[in-house]
């Protein structure tokens, strides 16, 4: 939820980092602002088309 009081969509990646050997050594994860899309899709969707 934004400060405005707007939904706000992320879409969440995770990943684990190995080294040369395989091991894990750590992970990362990546966050997407993806409300645009959403819209567009649910948009498109009302009006019965593909996105």
């Amino acid at each position: 939820m934004r400060k405005t009081g707007r939904k706000l969509y992320v879409e969440m990646t995770f990943a684990l980092v190995r080294d040369n050997q395989g091991v894990v050594c750590g992970s990362v994860a990546i966050a997407r602002d993806v409300t645009a899309r959403v819209g567009q899709e649910r948009s498109a969707e009302r009006r019965g088309g593909d996105v």
